[in-house]
C-alpha cells in the first residue's frame, strides 16, 4: 500500500466523513475485521442486528406494524434468520403503494438521503436511505474491490452511467469524493460507439488507473473492441463486473483482450444486498454484516445449490425499512464459505440480469443498466425500450400521476442526445407493460441484435 493510499484510507476519508456526515471509514475497517469471522460468529452478529430491527420496524414504521398485527406477529417471535419465514414477502409494488407507511415515524429529517433505483426489471422505485445504511454501502463496495486487490486512493476508470445528462455535473463532494479520495473517473457506457471508444482508450492510457469497472455487457463490448484494434493498458490489475450477467463468455473475452482478471460484483441499493468475488473466483462473498439475503421458492427457503428468488432485508436502513423485500433477481446459493479463508458464504451465481444490446447503424450502442438510471428520474411506472428498426426506438412508458409534458420534453432530448446520427426516438403510453412468461417483464427488446 503506497503513501497516496494510506493517507486517502486513513486521513482523507475520516475527514470526509466529517464533513458529508457519513461514517465510510468506521465501517470499512469493522468489515475488514468481519470477513475473517467464522461463519458461527458472522451469524450470531447478524442475528443481533436482525432482532434490534425488527423490534425497531414494528414499534416505529406503521407498514409493518399495521401488516404483522394482522398475522398476529410479535417481535419476539424472530430470534434468527431462520425465523424470517414467518414475515410475509414484500414487493416493489407495496412499497410504491404505501410509500408513507414504510417511512419511520422516529427519524428526523437530516438523517436520510432521498435515493431511487431504475430497477433491473423495469420498475424504478424510490426510496429513503440512512446515512449509515447508505455509509456501510460504501464501505462493502470498498471491501469488494478489495477482493481483487484494490485500496482506498488506487485510480479506478467506470465504464457506466456517467454523462447522461450534459448539462448537469455531480456536485462538488461527489467531484472531491471522486477525484481526491477514489480518484476515480467515470465515462458514459451509453455511448459505446467505436469513436468514443477510442477516446476512452486515449483516457485510460492517460489517467493510467490500475482498475476499470463497468457493466458487464459494457466491458464486453469495450473488450472486444480493444482485441480488434490490437488496444492494451499496461498498468490494470484488475476488472470489477457489475449490474448485469457475466457470461462465462464475456468473461474470457474481457480477461484475453485486456489481460487482466475479473472479479463479479453484486448489488442492490433497495434492500441492501452486496456480494463480491475474491480471487478464487468460485462463487460471490455475500455481505452478511450489511443484509439478509434469502434464496426462496413457492414461499419456502431452498436448500444450497438450487435456484431461488432473491429476498433481502437490509439491517441498517431504519428510516426505510426493507424486510423480506422480493428485488426481482433470481440466485443460486452454495451454502459453503471460500478456501480464500473469509466466513463470508459464496452465492454461486445470479440469474436475474439479463438484458440485450441496442445497436444502431453508425455503430452507437446501448446496454441495459444505463437505461434504468435514465427513467429513474422520472414518475414512470413501468417502462420498455422496443427497437424494431436499426434506428428506431420505440418507448413504451406506463406515467406516473405527477409524469408531465416537460418531463416527456426532457426524456427525448436525453435519449435523443444518444441515439447516434441516424437514430429517432417515439413515445408509446400504455396501461401495463406485460410480463414474460417466466414472470419478468423484459425491458429492452431489441429485434435487430443478435
Amino acid at each position: 500500500m503506497s503513501i497516496y493510499n494510506k493517507t486517502s484510507k486513513n486521513i482523507l476519508l475520516p475527514m470526509a466523513d466529517i464533513v458529508s456526515g457519513t461514517s465510510i471509514y468506521s465501517n470499512l475497517k469493522f468489515l475488514e475485521k468481519s470477513q475473517w469471522w467464522s461463519l458461527k460468529d458472522l451469524n450470531v452478529y447478524q442475528n443481533k442486528k436482525l432482532r434490534a430491527l425488527i423490534r425497531y420496524a414494528y414499534r416505529n414504521v406503521p407498514y409493518y406494524h399495521k401488516e404483522w398485527k394482522k398475522i398476529k406477529l410479535n417481535p419476539d417471535d424472530i430470534r434468527t434468520t431462520a425465523d424470517l419465514t414467518k414475515i410475509p414477502i414484500i414487493t416493489k409494488e407495496d412499497v410504491k403503494s404505501n410509500f408513507n407507511a414504510f417511512k419511520s415515524g422516529n427519524m428526523s429529517d437530516n438523517k436520510f438521503n432521498p435515493s431511487s433505483t431504475g430497477g433491473s426489471t423495469g420498475e424504478p422505485l424510490s426510496f429513503l436511505c440512512d446515512w449509515n445504511a447508505w455509509s456501510i454501502g460504501w464501505a462493502c463496495l470498498y471491501r469488494g474491490w478489495g477482493f481483487g486487490g484494490y485500496n482506498v486512493g488506487d485510480k479506478i476508470v467506470t465504464i457506466g452511467g456517467s454523462s447522461l445528462v450534459p448539462s448537469k455535473r455531480p456536485s462538488f463532494k461527489k467531484r472531491i469524493k471522486d477525484r481526491v479520495i477514489e480518484r476515480h473517473l467515470g465515462v458514459s457506457a451509453f455511448d459505446m460507439s467505436e469513436d468514443n471508444m477510442g477516446e476512452y482508450c486515449k483516457i485510460i492510457n492517460k489517467y493510467k488507473p490500475l482498475y476499470l469497472r463497468g457493466y458487464a455487457t459494457s466491458l464486453y463490448i469495450f473488450a472486444k473492441f480493444c482485441r480488434d484494434n490490437d488496444i492494451s493498458f499496461s498498468t490494470l490489475r484488475g476488472i470489477f463486473s457489475t449490474a448485469e450477467n457475466l457470461f462465462p463468455q464475456y468473461r474470457k473475452e474481457i480477461e484475453d483482450s485486456l489481460g487482466v482478471e475479473v472479479f463479479n460484483e453484486y448489488g442492490v441499493r433497495d434492500g441492501g444486498g452486496h456480494a463480491a468475488e475474491c480471487r478464487m473466483h468460485s462463487g460471490q462473498h455475500i455481505s452478511l454484516e450489511r443484509s439478509v439475503m434469502e434464496f426462496v421458492r413457492d414461499k419456502e427457503n431452498v436448500s444450497s445449490n438450487e435456484m431461488g428468488s432473491i429476498i433481502l432485508t437490509d439491517l441498517h436502513n431504519y428510516s426505510f425499512p426493507f424486510i423480506r423485500y422480493e428485488v426481482g433477481d433470481m440466485g443460486t446459493s452454495t451454502g459453503e464459505c471460500c478456501s480464500c479463508g473469509r466466513g463470508l458464504p459464496l452465492v454461486k451465481r445470479i440469474d436475474g440480469r439479463i438484458t440485450e444490446i441496442i445497436r444502431f447503424s453508425d455503430g452507437t450502442m446501448w446496454s441495459g443498466p444505463v437505461l434504468t438510471l435514465v427513467f429513474a428520474k422520472f414518475d414512470i411506472k413501468q417502462y420498455q425500450v422496443v427497437q424494431n428498426d436499426e434506428d428506431k426506438i420505440l418507448l413504451k412508458i406506463v406515467k406516473g400521476n405527477t409524469f408531465s409534458n416537460i418531463d416527456e420534453y426532457n426524456l427525448i432530448q436525453i435519449f435523443n442526445y444518444h441515439v447516434g446520427k441516424h437514430g429517432s426516438i417515439e413515445i408509446e403510453y400504455v396501461d401495463e407493460i406485460p410480463v414474460t412468461k417466466s414472470g419478468k417483464r423484459k425491458f429492452i427488446i431489441s429485434k435487430i441484435t443478435n
